[in-house]
């Protein structure tokens, strides 16, 4: 939540810089131009450090899309009506993240993968039934006793 909040007042406080006053004024050319600002990070004399990450650019398109969905339940001033910004492209596409298809963390080695089943069989079949049964009885004597 603090993270989109962030992004929302960034985008807001933005907004007020370029003269805009009501979110009815807000074109597809705003939401472009400030994307195109929060590509890239700045310190805090407004130097380019970097480029920012996909995660992020996806969460201020994210941000400025979704003020559209609840545009009915401000009482003045939301977008206009019809309004969503970069149409039916999604936060995702938009930000220019890349699709991962399939696992791709490598599966465990046998070496790895055999004493780790094997410990946590051990855990259930052997240690499990002792730690019920103290449960059990603690749970009698907490009622009872």
């Amino acid at each position: 939540m603090h993270g989109r909040l962030t992004v929302l007042t960034g985008w807001l406080n933005w907004l007020t810089e370029q003269g805009v006053d009501d979110l009815g004024e807000v074109t597809q050319p705003h939401c472009a131009a400030y994307l195109e600002l929060r590509k890239k990070v700045r310190d805090k004399h407004g130097v380019v450090i970097r480029d920012s990450s996909p995660g992020y650019r996806m969460d201020v398109v994210a941000v400025i899309q979704e003020l559209g969905y609840y545009t009915e339940l401000f009482s003045t001033g939301g977008y206009v009506s019809g309004f969503r910004p970069w149409g039916r492209r999604t936060a995702y596409s938009v930000a220019g993240m890349v699709r991962r298809t399939g696992n791709t963390t490598p599966p465990l080695s046998n070496d790895v993968f055999q004493p780790l089943v094997a410990a946590a069989l051990y855990v259930v079949e052997v240690l499990a039934p002792h730690a019920i049964e103290r449960t059990a009885g603690l749970r009698t004597i907490r009622c009872c006793g």
